[in-house]
């Protein structure tokens, strides 16, 4: 039985509520001064991934929500920046389609569905009279007496079977060509039929009991009035909901070729305003030849030959490296064909030809007959007139090792092979070493760095404030910290002072991590297959990344760097045959994991049925009791389970990401998009679709098959209720409550506790980061079930027009007020954004075309609705093929005018060059490892060497650096903005105020604010 009117709009009204009280805690904790900073941190927060501080807020309870509304799509691009901005105009695109498909079907297809009869029909034919001699059909139960509490019902409305039981029972022998039944047990016999009628008509008549006949019990509600259950076969209501579905189609395919246009816009435009020496610049190649690293002899000496000793792991490896160069040449035979020497096999760009006033061609004279051919060198020796094609090196990984073992080193390498393409438009290269070596250093030297400023905050606080200051005490095991660790402070626990420990700890950490770059990073041996080229025009760039380097595909792959702050560096040690061995694993651990989820969500769902929770001891006088907690139960236990499920698989799925070698956290992130999608499509969606209509009919299809399509067409749309209630649970309820973030605000309030630092307290509250693998797939299934069944079931095109309304009201505050990008792709997720969408406009469609075919009646009627519904299909597919062709491409590629209007306007500008030469520019795609600032280390440990002096009573060194030497390194951001402190508003309450007043009365501070504020 489907959940009544009541009950959904018990289970609706409640959604709103929790709604509207978590908006309303969300104002109050907004304006508390101890949770202040962790409901606004981009208030306070400067510095490093801050574009621009947000405006105040009015301090209303809910009056915040109309000024989060109106924040435009220029201030979401200046305070977080263009990916942010694209995310929002998913949300913008749903709410306006959303709006103008509930303004339609409320005005025209709802009338429609509730001036329909088939429920009524159903209802009226729904129970089937038992003959005389159908004596197993369960007889209906007494009606019970007034005021007795009537049994709770399901959540799920479909048709109930009553099965047959088994009647006969075979009695053997039988002669030859006959079979004997005989009644089962309390069965009763049938009388013979001239017997039973009384006529000698029926003579020669036999009849049995029939094992297959089955009563179907449909059970309604008034919610089923508004669903296309309510229009029967055969009623032209039919054609109403298909001229709905070609409005609703034109109205989308008009809003994604704007949205599509516009996000190439947005595109450019953040290309436009990229900082020098960045992704706009830079081209990223992999797969780098003659470099060991990530070949399969390396991967294999590195993982099966570990635990081998080295002189039989050389042995095998040799043995291996034979084998495959014996593969590679027979590969090369297949490729070592005459060779033409055009631009053809360019993605998209061609890299420019060279001028023929230049200089001499390098090729010979002309002529037409085919050169000779010097197998040695993988290379056509060409001879002859002048304009013959040049020598062109087939075998690039032998090309590679020729130069390496000439004593080139691989940045030199990749600059000569690139340049030999764009001669003179290389700025600098930076070829990528494995650092796995010096990532425990450098780790450790962060978190050693960051204890040390921490106790300088607290000591220079309290030494501010007049306060006395005990020297902190921490026990240390020398053996933890190896040989420096044993000859300092022995074997045993020994109790050492925090500052002094902290920055010996520190200089130690700086020299080993200065001797492990000398040891462990030869030119050539620590070289990872890849390499970051900048180049001085953004149309080298632009063509660079988007051509073939090398006409051998195994080798010299290029593709658009990423930002700095996205690339994954330890993936850029893989190649191409690892990374399409990793990805087709990662797919078929993605569909082990969809079939493993459909069964068990499915199961535990049908367990949580009211019909089944009433069988347990005591929930049955329980439910019985409280109508409303039934309701409850039936509208909302379904969902949140499913919810709970979910709630998982982003997690599991960056891993798979990972796993597969992707290159960039966005790449991470946006392929998490995608397949959380499409698990969704097939778990929420798909799975709860077909069970809901098809698999509890399966046995009454099996022994009915004439029935399939009137049960279908009826129960269908009664599926539609399901998706309501799990709309409303996703919209008024898990979103607003993870905005309100409670684990991670209790989580802040207690570890705020215990840090002793404001500098401490700070980093619980100034990052933090949006997940676009989670969060853009449920607006996707929003988008997807609210189109999918808009005109099947009306109500639902209202709740996903609230979905996405407040959806964006917490966006747009998250956005702008909360999340700190962790990257920038200028909106590329767009493209995923627009096939996700023709994929749910089609679904749409598709599931119109097959339920207004079940509504048909007659040959003739049924072929002009078939003919009208068609092309709605077939338009979108072309659509969907159009926009990609038009749009998708100028979403990776910025095309070769508009970069040369943007290096012109570089020109005319000045000083873009010095800049993209500096050193600002030169330390962007640096490694972490190798990001170690040594003017800020030695400001810190300049500062440590001060205080221990103010702490002895005695005077500081007289080589320390001024202050104004470590004002200059805040200045060159060896410091970064976040260790000035606060500086909000006087208006504003909270941390902000209290820490200006703090500073102007000479008390809080951090250890540079003195120095900085007297300069």
């Amino acid at each position: 039985m489907g959940a009544s009117t009541e009950e959904f709009l018990t289970s609706a009204a409640a959604y709103a509520a929790v709604c509207l009280f978590v908006f309303l805690c969300f104002g109050f904790f907004r304006r508390l001064p101890a949770t202040h900073h962790f409901y606004n941190p981009k208030r306070y927060k400067r510095g490093k991934g801050v574009h621009r501080r947000p405006k105040r807020l009015p301090r209303g309870m809910l009056s915040w929500i109309v000024a989060v509304y109106k924040i435009k799509q220029e201030e979401v691009i200046e305070v977080a920046g263009y990916d942010a901005a694209a995310y929002m105009r998913i949300l913008t695109m749903g709410t306006e389609f959303f709006i103008f498909t509930a303004f339609w079907v409320c005005l025209v297809v709802l009338p429609t569905n509730l001036s329909g009869h088939q429920v009524e029909t159903l209802i009226g034919k729904s129970r089937v009279e038992p003959s005389n001699f159908t004596y197993w059909v369960p007889p209906p139960p007494p009606p019970s007496p007034p005021g007795t509490p009537q049994a709770p019902s399901s959540s799920q409305s479909r048709p109930q079977p009553v099965k047959a039981p088994e009647f006969y029972e075979r009695a053997p022998p039988a002669p030859p060509g006959l079979v004997w039944y005989e009644y089962r047990d309390n069965v009763p016999p049938l009388p013979q039929p001239a017997q039973y009628f009384n006529s000698s008509r029926w003579d020669g008549w036999v009849w049995r009991y029939d094992e297959n006949f089955q009563i179907s019990d449909y059970t309604f509600s008034n919610l089923d009035l508004t669903t296309m259950a309510n229009v029967g076969a055969g009623d032209p209501r039919v054609w109403v909901h298909i001229v709905s579905a070609w409005v609703i189609s034109w109205f989308a395919w008009r809003l994604l070729w704007r949205y599509n246009r516009e996000a190439v816009a947005l595109r450019i435009a953040y290309l436009n305003s990229a900082r020098p020496g960045g992704e706009a610049h830079t081209v990223l190649t992999t797969d780098i030849p003659g470099v060991e690293y990530g070949t399969l002899a390396h991967r294999i000496e590195q993982t099966v030959l570990r635990v081998l000793p080295k002189f039989l792991k050389r042995r095998i490896t040799r043995a291996a490296a034979k084998t495959l160069h014996v593969v590679d040449s027979s590969v090369n035979l297949v490729l070592d064909a005459p060779l033409r020497v055009t631009g053809a096999d360019a993605n998209v760009h061609t890299p420019p030809a060279t001028d023929p006033t230049s200089g001499p061609s390098p090729g010979g004279g002309g002529g037409d007959e085919e050169a000779p051919h010097d197998r040695r060198s993988g290379q056509r020796r060409y001879e002859g007139d002048k304009g013959s094609p040049p020598n062109v090196a087939i075998d690039a990984w032998a090309e590679a090792e020729r130069e390496l073992r000439a004593g080139v080193g691989i940045k030199e390498l990749v600059q000569k092979t690139v340049e030999d393409a764009f001669p003179g438009a290389v700025v600098r290269v930076h070829a990528v070493y494995d650092t796995s070596r010096l990532e425990p250093l450098v780790a450790e030297y962060e978190q050693t760095a960051r204890r040390l400023a921490d106790l300088l905050d607290d000591y220079t606080s309290r030494l501010r404030r007049h306060r006395s200051v005990k020297r902190r005490k921490m026990t240390v095991l020398g053996l933890t910290y190896g040989s420096w660790g044993i000859d300092r402070y022995g074997t045993k626990p020994t109790q050492v002072d925090a500052l002094a420990f902290y920055a010996d700890r520190l200089r130690e950490l700086l020299s080993q991590i200065a001797a492990e770059k000398e040891t462990a990073m030869p030119p050539n041996e620590s070289a990872m297959p890849s390499a970051l080229t900048t180049f001085r025009e953004r149309r080298d760039q632009a063509i660079a990344s988007t051509s073939m380097l090398h006409h051998d595909r195994r080798a010299w792959l290029t593709q658009a760097a990423p930002g700095p702050d996205d690339i994954i560096w330890r993936n850029l040690g893989w190649r191409r045959w690892e990374r399409q061995l990793r990805t087709g694993a990662a797919w078929v651990a993605f569909f082990a994991l969809v079939s493993f989820y459909i069964p068990v969500v499915t199961a535990i769902q049908a367990l949580l049925q009211v019909e089944k929770l009433v069988t347990l001891p005591g929930l049955r006088e329980l439910l019985q009791t409280w109508p409303l907690l039934a309701s409850a139960v039936s509208s909302f236990l379904p969902q949140l389970t499913l919810r709970v499920f979910l709630a998982l698989l982003p997690t599991l799925l960056a891993l798979l990401g990972r796993a597969e070698g992707r290159v960039a956290e966005s790449q991470v992130e946006f392929g998490c998009v995608r397949r959380y999608f499409i698990f969704q499509v097939l778990t929420v969606f798909f799975a709860s679709f077909i069970a809901g209509s098809f698999l509890n009919q399966i046995q009454q299809f099996a022994n009915a098959p004439a029935t399939i399509f009137s049960v279908l067409g009826t129960a269908a749309p009664q599926t539609a209720t399901f998706f309501m209630s799990y709309l409303l649970l996703l919209g008024f309820t898990t979103k607003p409550l993870l905005f309100l973030r409670l684990t991670d605000l209790i989580k802040f309030w207690v570890m705020s506790r215990l840090s002793s630092t404001e500098r401490a307290k700070a980093r619980l509250w100034e990052n933090q980061f949006i997940d676009f693998g989670y969060e853009v797939p449920d607006h996707m299934m929003a988008l997807l079930l609210g189109l999918v069944f808009c005109i099947v079931a009306p109500p639902i095109a209202v709740i996903a027009a609230a979905y996405f309304l407040v959806n964006s009201i917490i966006a747009r505050y998250q956005l702008c007020y909360v999340y700190t990008p962790r990257f920038e792709t200028g909106g590329q997720i767009w493209s995923e954004v627009s096939n996700q969408a023709f994929f749910a406009l089609l679904t749409f469609q598709v599931v119109m075309f097959g339920l207004l075919g079940l509504k048909s009646s007659g040959v003739g009627s049924a072929a002009l609705q078939t003919v009208a519904l068609l092309p709605l299909p077939l338009l979108t597919l072309a659509q969907w093929v159009s926009v990609t062709d038009l749009f998708a491409t100028p979403l990776r590629v910025l095309s070769l005018k508009a970069a040369a209007e943007l290096d012109r306007r570089d020109q005319m500008q000045g000083g873009r060059q010095e800049e993209l030469e500096g050193d600002a520019a030169a330390a962007l795609y640096r490694p972490p490892a190798l990001r170690i600032d040594g003017r800020k280390a030695a400001a810190l440990l300049a500062e440590a060497e001060r205080m221990a002096a103010a702490l002895d009573d005695r005077p500081p060194r007289a080589d320390l650096p001024d202050p104004d030497t470590r004002v200059e390194a805040y200045r060159a951001g060896a410091i970064s903005d976040d260790d000035i402190g606060d500086d909000e508003d006087d208006d504003d309450r909270g941390w902000g105020r209290t820490a200006d007043k703090g500073k102007r009365r000479g008390g809080g501070g951090d250890h540079l604010s003195e120095h900085l504020l007297t300069e």
